[in-house]
């Protein structure tokens, strides 16, 4: 399978989205704990990406399609 061509831009925005999800996870890993739920960590990581501004964390079946 052919590797999309990527620019500078795409990579910083790329980097920029691995950092935010790197943090991420870490600051959820620090409130996790005995007893807490898959829907818990789920609702805890849901209101981390509203907090910090992130509008669309999907992958769309279009992005699927051009990276194919």
């Amino acid at each position: 399978m052919p590797v999309p061509a990527l620019n500078a831009e795409d990579l910083s925005a790329f980097h920029l989205v691995q950092q935010r999800a790197c943090h991420r996870a870490q600051t959820i890993v620090g409130e996790l704990g005995p007893g807490i739920r898959e829907q818990e960590t789920a609702a805890r990581m849901t209101a981390w990406r509203q907090d910090h501004g992130v509008r669309r964390w999907q992958v769309r079946q279009s992005d699927r399609q051009a990276a194919a």
